[in-house]
C-alpha cells in the first residue's frame, strides 16, 4: 500500500510505502516530519477500522452475491457509501488533531489543494480538502474477477488482512514522558473538579490534544500487565534494552496506572518522574513493547518520534541495534530522527545485513520554495548516501580550521 500526502501545511510531497519494514525520516526542525507521520498514522488507523468492520464485510459480500456480473460501475456503486464513511472518519481525525482546516492548507500557495492518495492492490482513492471539507476526488476500484470470493476488493490488503487482529498501530510522540505525566495529572484534576462542580465559578477550556497523542495516552493508561508462560522474543529484546541501556527494569502498576523504574542491584522503585531523562523517555517505549507488543497476536507498526531524545550517543547506537532486532521479528518501525549517530548506525546495520536492504528506507526532508519534499536517500549494499549531516560536519570542520589558523597567526 502507498499513501501519498500532497500540499499539507509545510509538506509539498511525501510518499509512505507500507511494504517497507524500517523507515527513518531525517531532516531539519520544522520541515514537516512529525506532521507527515501523524497524517499517515491517522489515515492507516481509519483504514484499519474500516477493513476490520465485520458489518461492512458482510454487507459487501451480500451485495456482490446478488450480482450476476461484476463490472467497474456496480463495484463503484457498492463501495462508494463505504468510502464516503471512511472519508468522513479521516476528516474527523484530522479535525481532532489540527482543528480548523485552514491549518492544513499549504503554507506556500492558497491554490494548492491538500490531497491524500491511497493506492492499494485493488484500487486507488484520492481525497482532497475543499471548502473546509475532506471530499472524494477520485475512487478507482480495480476489477479482478479472481478475487470475488474475498468480496473486499479495495478494502482488502495483503499486509493489513481482513480483521483488526491482523495489525495494530502504536504512536509514540516526542516528549513522551512529559506528555504522559501532564495528561495523567490533568485527568486527576478533571475528576476532582467534577466532584466539586458547584465550587467551580469560572469556565475554563480544556487543552487541545491531538488524536495521536490522545491514543498514546489512552493506550498507556489501559495497559494490562501479563506474565509470559513461554519463551518470548519481544521480551528477550526488552530485557536487552533494560540490562544494557537502562541498567534497570521498567514496570507498569495496574492500580496506580503509573510507570516505575527499578535500578539494578538496589531495592528502589522510582516513579519515572524521579529518574534520569534517558530512563523516563525510553520507559513508555519499553511499556508498550513489554505489555502490548509482546502479547499481541497481530503485526505491529510502531510510529516513534525522536527516539534518541536525551540519549547519550552510545545509547542511541545501542537503541538503533535494538530496532533492527525488532524489525527482524516482524515489528514494523517508522521513526523520525535528528541524530547523526542513529543515521550512521543504520548505515552500518545495512552493511552488516542486519537490516534488509529492500525492506528499509531512509528519507530526507528537503525545503523548497513550494514546500518540503521528502526524498528517498539512495542506498545499496554499501549503505546509505550521506545527504543529511555532511554539510554541517564540513561547516564545523572548516570553522575549526579557520580558528586554528587565526590562533597560529596571533
Amino acid at each position: 500500500m502507498l499513501i501519498k500526502i500532497t500540499n499539507f501545511g509545510p509538506i509539498k510531497e511525501f510518499h509512505f510505502d507500507l511494504n517497507k519494514d524500517f523507515i527513518v525520516l531525517f531532516g531539519k526542525n520544522n520541515v514537516g516530519k512529525s506532521y507527515s507521520l501523524s497524517i499517515v498514522y491517522l489515515v492507516l488507523k481509519n483504514l484499519l477500522d474500516m477493513e476490520a468492520d465485520s458489518i461492512i464485510q458482510r454487507e459487501i459480500s451480500e451485495d456482490f452475491n446478488k450480482l450476476s456480473e461484476i463490472n467497474s460501475t456496480n463495484m463503484g456503486e457498492i463501495f462508494y457509501p463505504i468510502i464516503e464513511n471512511l472519508t468522513d472518519n479521516i476528516e474527523e481525525s484530522l479535525y481532532n488533531t489540527y482543528g480548523e482546516f485552514d491549518k492544513l492548507i499549504s503554507r506556500f500557495r492558497d491554490d494548492f489543494k491538500p490531497i491524500i492518495t491511497i493506492k492499494k492492490k485493488y484500487g486507488e482513492l484520492i481525497l482532497e480538502i475543499q471548502h473546509d471539507k475532506l471530499s472524494i476526488k477520485e475512487f478507482s476500484p480495480i476489477l479482478d474477477r479472481n478475487v470475488k470470493e474475498e468480496s473486499t476488493f479495495f478494502l482488502y490488503d495483503e499486509y493489513i488482512g481482513k480483521t483488526k487482529q491482523d495489525l495494530s498501530l502504536i504512536f509514540l510522540p516526542a516528549s513522551r514522558t512529559g506528555l504522559y505525566q501532564s495528561l495523567s495529572n490533568l485527568s486527576q484534576i478533571i475528576v476532582e473538579l467534577s466532584k466539586n462542580r458547584r465550587f467551580v465559578t469560572k469556565k475554563f477550556e480544556l487543552l487541545t490534544i491531538s488524536e495521536p497523542v490522545s491514543d498514546y495516552f489512552l493506550g498507556l493508561s489501559n495497559i494490562q500487565t501479563k506474565v509470559s508462560k513461554s519463551n518470548n522474543i519481544i521480551l528477550d529484546i526488552v530485557n536487552d534494552i533494560e540490562n544494557n541501556i537502562l541498567k534497570g527494569k521498567v514496570e507498569f502498576d495496574d492500580v496506580s496506572k503509573k510507570i516505575f523504574y527499578k535500578p539494578q542491584n538496589t531495592d528502589l522503585k522510582l516513579d519515572i518522574s524521579l529518574t534520569s531523562s534517558m530512563v523516563s523517555e525510553l520507559s513508555p517505549i519499553i511499556c508498550y513493547l513489554k505489555y502490548v507488543v509482546a502479547f499481541s497476536s497481530s503485526k505491529t507498526i510502531l510510529f516513534i518520534e525522536e527516539p534518541e531524545s536525551h540519549l547519550h550517543p552510545e545509547a542511541q547506537v545501542q537503541l538503533m541495534d535494538i530496532f533492527a532486532k525488532l524489525v527482524k521479528v516482524g515489528v514494523k518501525i517508522i521513526m523520525t530522527s535528528h541524530s547523526d549517530y542513529m543515521f550512521n548506525k543504520m548505515n552500518n546495520l545495512i552493511l552488516e545485513k542486519k537490516i534488509e536492504l529492500n525492506s528499509s528506507q531512509a528519507i530526507i526532508f528537503k525545503e523548497t520554495q513550494v514546500g518540503t519534499i521528502a526524498k528517498e536517500i539512495p542506498q545499496d549494499l554499501l549503505g546509505i548516501d550521506d545527504e543529511n549531516f555532511l554539510e554541517i560536519t564540513e561547516q564545523l570542520f572548516n570553522e575549526k580550521m579557520d580558528l586554528v589558523e587565526k590562533y597560529n597567526n596571533v
